[in-house]
């Protein structure tokens, strides 16, 4: 302490010293904490700044921030440097409740009242003693409150302790310069939910857009229907309803069968438009002659399989058939007793067999083949209208309509106009096998980037969420970098946290004082050599840095060329295992960084 104060110093810098010192001084035992406490008696944990100087038995107080006159106090039992966790067993409380901002700071614990003493007898005035020796005045112990003066110790060597008011808070500083304006570019363009963030500092910041991917696009045209399975064909009749869906109506006309195209109604003539042919008539036999005369049919029943004559075969034939009883060995009619024994039988098959000589036959059934398919020469043209070639000159030379024809090299098709082959669009896959129109443009990043922000309103700082558009945010987005301050803001009733940075020992401590505020030296092991050699940053006139020094026992310090020493000097070593702490104030006139004071 010797070494902040001089004899004759002047009272205001005497003060302002003492309030810098006092500021890091409380500022080391005094905490904030956001955790949920209920005040009462008992152990209580809570979470504060790391690297604050509590130690085991001291005395704390947890106020709450918003009532002066609700707090805890109590002995620290427990505290972690490294994650501010702080443990205080309270045995004092005042008021009640359940809060989450406090303030954690020492105090004085309350001693028991003395006994008062009787007041003595005054004595005699003695003789007036041998003048003393001059009297050497020290500064001792400097706290904070109402203020006051001690002195201990008896002369010629006395000590001079103060309790001094805090000062008053410094005159605003005058305004810097404004800013340079901030520039916004468009950065990447992503696809998802709608979202817009910015980087960068100003004046050069970089605006990140997400946009949602666009609408479907409309359903295309329909294809043409194709053919439609049949139904079991019919003989066609006038004055009947015939369907063209599956199953489409099939039926017969003089020996041929048609499938309907086209539904409709009959008329009393067959409309072979609105059909169409699937099974062509045989052809007529080609015998011929003249009968002039037939007599009746002559039933009879003589010999032992079926037989026929004619009588006057020139003339007027009579026809006799003879149709004997059925046996075993002969064919012919069945008796009665018969046919009730195979009319039984057939109704057990439970169904009607079909006769093998219609298999394959005109007006028959179409066989199935060994993979129980119908083979193609048994199915009308169009159901096999697919036709394979080699390759497009294969084609011929005049196509059928409504036949597809595949080359088989391109795997393109076509069909036949009448009058030529025309191609068959395939599906392209995916749009990058579309050709773009002039009106539905692809949604492209480059197009988001070059878009104009028609109707773009900057008049809203609203917040930027997921249901608002592109041009909506970047709106927002603007009216917010519009209202940033851009002038010098004054802090009232703020504090400003120091950075901190630390190491344990290092003869030649690296201090990038752009980063740091306080710099701490934790468990010096060795002498210091220089602090100069690994200092770096770019310091500005009247930046304050602090230096606190712990050693593991007393070392030796050098500062260095980037170092000076006020009225106060820089101090050349620290004290057994206490901790140094010493001021600077930034010089910009000699560009080195000048004691304030050292505790």
């Amino acid at each position: 302490m010797s070494n902040n104060f001089t004899s004759g110093m002047a009272g205001p810098a005497a003060v302002e010293t003492l309030n810098l010192l006092w500021d890091r001084v409380t500022e080391q035992i005094v905490g904030n904490s956001t955790t949920s406490l209920a005040i009462g008696t008992g152990a209580k944990t809570l979470t504060i700044e790391a690297s604050k100087q509590f130690a085991l038995g001291q005395t704390a107080r947890i106020t709450y921030n918003s009532d002066i006159n609700k707090w805890m106090q109590g002995t620290v039992s427990a505290y972690n440097a490294s994650t501010g966790s702080l443990s205080i067993s309270v045995d004092t409380i005042s008021g009640s409740g359940t809060y989450a901002l406090w303030t954690v700071a020492l105090t004085g614990s309350v001693g028991p009242t003395g006994v008062t003493g009787a007041t003595g007898a005054t004595g005699p005035t003695g003789p007036t003693g041998a003048t003393g020796p001059a009297n050497t005045l020290s500064i001792g112990t400097v706290s904070e409150g109402a203020a006051a003066a001690t002195i201990t110790g008896t002369a010629p060597n006395q000590t001079l302790n103060l309790t001094v008011p805090k000062g008053n808070t410094g005159a605003t500083g005058s305004t810097g310069p404004a800013g340079p304006a901030n520039s916004l570019s468009i950065g990447t363009v992503t696809e998802g939910a709608a979202a817009a963030t910015i980087t960068g500092t100003a004046p050069t910041q970089t605006l990140n857009l997400v946009v949602p991917k666009g609408n479907t696009g409309n359903t295309g045209a329909p294809g043409s229907t194709g053919p439609q399975p049949w139904s079991a064909p019919v003989a066609w009749a006038g004055s009947t309803s015939y369907v063209d869906t599956a199953p489409a109506s099939c039926v017969t006309y003089l020996g041929e069968t048609y499938v309907c195209m086209t539904g409709h109604t009959s008329t009393g003539t067959f409309d072979g438009s609105k059909f169409v042919k699937i099974a062509a008539k045989g052809s007529d036999g080609a015998g011929s002659g003249t009968v002039t005369s037939v007599a009746a049919l002559t039933l009879g029943t003589s010999g032992t399989d079926l037989s026929s004559s004619v009588a006057n075969g020139t003339t007027t034939p009579a026809i006799t058939l003879n149709v004997p009883t059925a046996s075993a060995a002969n064919r012919g009619a069945l008796s009665a007793a018969d046919w009730s024994t195979f009319n039984s039988k057939q109704a057990a098959l439970g169904f009607t067999p079909e006769n093998s000589a219609n298999k394959g036959a005109a007006g028959g059934y179409a066989p199935l083949d060994g993979s129980a398919k119908i083979a193609s020469t048994y199915l009308p043209s169009y159901v096999d209208d697919v036709l394979e070639y080699a390759n497009f000159s294969a084609f011929p030379g005049t196509g059928e309509t409504g036949k597809i024809y595949v080359a088989l090299d391109t795997n393109k098709t076509w069909r036949w106009s009448g009058s030529a082959y025309v191609e068959i669009s395939a599906s392209p896959g995916s749009t990058d096998a579309v050709t773009e129109g002039s009106t539905n443009l692809y949604f492209l990043g480059s197009r988001v980037l070059a878009t104009v922000l028609a109707g773009l309103s900057t008049a809203s700082n609203t917040v930027v969420t997921a249901s608002h558009t592109i041009l909506q945010a970047i709106g927002f987005l603007q009216k917010q970098i519009t209202d940033l301050p851009s002038a010098t803001q004054t802090l009232t009733n703020k504090r400003v946290t120091p950075r901190v940075g630390s190491t344990t020992s290092s003869a030649t401590p690296t201090i990038n004082t752009d980063n740091v505020d306080i710099y701490k030296l934790t468990a010096q092991t060795v002498d210091i050599t220089s602090f100069t050699t690994n200092l770096t940053g770019t310091p500005t006139d009247g930046q304050v840095l602090i230096i606190e020094i712990t050693g593991t026992a007393a070392r030796a310090i050098t500062w260095g060329s980037s170092f000076e020493a006020s009225t106060v000097a820089l101090p050349t070593t620290t004290v057994t295992t206490n901790m140094l702490a010493v001021g600077f104030i930034y010089n910009g006139v000699t560009s080195k960084w000048r004691c304030m004071g050292a505790v």
